[in-house]
């Protein structure tokens, strides 16, 4: 049965926690198009959402890793790494003043002996800390010091898509649903937990 849907919206969450129960957000049906006994056909991401449907938090998490921002050469050979370029202007080992060009041979009391060094140094260290690069620069050694970059908050989900959101529940031997940008919808009654007799009901008026 294609039931005709309501309105809905971001990227695909499916909550599960019971088989009687299928909460669906998505904003693309193009690779998962079913989940247990609920099969999405067509969304209507054009519509404007319902108003239960309510965009999931922008949860901030706070970047603490320590940084140093350079790109190496790695077809350099010779003794240290060499530096090819930083990831932008403002990254830690720029900022302190090393160049293109310049050969990283120490991260404060630690030699540069393979290309692993600057990771496993980083791993020690912490946004906001104190450092300290010597790189050797035209044949001589130069010491650069000072501190990472502070440490700066970023969106662990953005609301980049709009999303659509279906809400499916089986109760007793009848289904009620409601959705949000949703075109057109189909219960699989071959795959429902128990038989379902009767017209699929708006959730909104469950008892």
């Amino acid at each position: 049965m294609t039931v005709p849907a309501h309105t809905w919206s971001i990227r695909r969450r499916v909550k599960r926690l019971n088989p009687n129960l299928i909460v669906w957000e998505t904003s693309d049906i193009s690779r998962i198009k079913q989940i247990g006994w609920l099969q999405l056909q067509t969304l209507a991401l054009d519509q404007e959402r319902a108003p239960w449907h309510t965009l999931y938090p922008e949860v901030k998490i706070q970047n603490n890793k320590a940084d140093l921002g350079v790109k190496y050469d790695y077809t350099y050979k010779g003794k240290g790494m060499r530096i090819a370029g930083f990831k932008n202007d403002t990254v830690t080992a720029k900022r302190l003043g090393a160049k293109e060009g310049d050969i990283l041979i120490a991260l404060e009391r630690d030699s540069i002996h393979s290309p692993m060094a600057p990771m496993f140094y980083t791993t020690k260290k912490k946004a906001g800390d104190p450092t300290e690069l010597t790189v050797l620069r035209e044949g001589t050694a130069v010491v650069l010091k000072g501190n990472f970059n502070q440490g700066y908050p970023y969106a662990l989900l953005k609301h980049q898509h709009k999303t659509a959101k279906i809400e499916a529940e089986i109760r007793g031997k009848e289904v009620y649903v409601r959705t949000s940008r949703i075109g057109t919808y189909e219960i699989d009654r071959r795959q429902t937990p128990v038989k379902i007799k009767r017209k699929v009901k708006n959730l909104t008026d469950k008892p």
